[in-house]
């Protein structure tokens, strides 16, 4: 092991690639996470359920329910050889699959450029992960699984706890700030409109980001998140049709990397702007 950190110490580029690898691999976990956690979660009170889950039953293509190949299942490469097909029966592959696992890579290659071989990387890119996991869940099902938020705000505080990112007080602070700002606007808005304008995923989630930014960067958190879903809302002329629901986690997410990554120098130029 010591071997093999040195080498990556040694050649930037055999860390990158290696990175980009890992990312991959993890990008086709990703993949059956965003397709099988939803239907656990409403598979919760099915007898049969635990006859699904992450690992069981194996990769199966949804037209022909024919077993996926071992030889089939490699990241992109797969995809590019079968030409987007099943090889069974020729239906199309989504190219949300390769698209999500080129995603990953890219992030663990970004994070490993920057962080180096080190515990960062590690806290990092796992967060930056499920923050991509939670993405695409509640862009194509409306749900930010509680599984994935409490993955996110347990490991915010332990990075926490190891010196990695913020002081353990200011994020046990962020994480309570961070849920009740969000609770608190919920209740104010139903109460006002006898509507439900927020799901309690999206406290959760504020929450786990809250425990890896801090409560002195929420503002900067939710001001972010606010301007992406109304220019989101606005370009897609929702704002005309309001009954339609707008999955308001990816703007989160977002906002949320922003301010992980760079979050003091975004308030720093909020304020200057501002101040003037």
């Amino acid at each position: 092991m010591n071997a093999l950190i040195e080498l990556f110490q040694q050649s930037l580029f055999f860390w990158l690639f290696s990175c980009f690898v890992v990312g991959l691999c993890v990008g086709s976990f990703i993949n059956v996470v965003c397709w099988r956690l939803p239907i656990m979660i409403a598979n919760e009170t099915n007898e049969d359920k635990d006859n699904f889950n992450l690992s069981w039953p194996n990769s199966y293509c949804p037209s022909c329910n024919t077993a996926i190949k071992v030889s089939d299942n490699i990241p992109i490469l797969s995809y590019l050889l079968l030409q987007g097909k099943c090889r069974s029966c020729n239906s199309p592959i989504s190219p949300q699959y390769p698209l999500i696992e080129l995603v990953s890579g890219c992030i663990l290659v970004v994070i490993g450029y920057y962080f180096g071989v080190s515990l960062p990387f590690l806290f990092y890119s796992a967060a930056s992960l499920i923050l991509l996991a939670l993405v695409i869940i509640d862009v194509k099902h409306m749900l930010l699984p509680d599984l994935l938020n409490y993955c996110l705000l347990w490991l915010g505080l332990l990075a926490s706890v190891c010196d990695v990112s913020i002081a353990a007080d200011d994020a046990i602070i962020g994480a309570i700030a961070g849920y009740l700002s969000l609770w608190s606007l919920y209740w104010a808005f139903k109460l006002i409109t006898h509507k439900e304008g927020l799901g309690y995923g999206d406290f959760k989630l504020v929450a786990a980001i809250g425990s890896w930014i801090g409560w002195q960067l929420l503002p900067l958190l939710l001001l972010i998140a606010a301007v992406l879903g109304l220019i989101y809302a606005v370009a897609i002329g929702r704002l005309k049709q309001s009954q339609q629901p707008i999955a308001f986690g990816p703007f989160i997410a977002f906002a949320g990397l922003a301010c992980i990554f760079a979050g003091d120098k975004l308030w720093q130029s909020y304020t200057n702007f501002i101040i003037g």
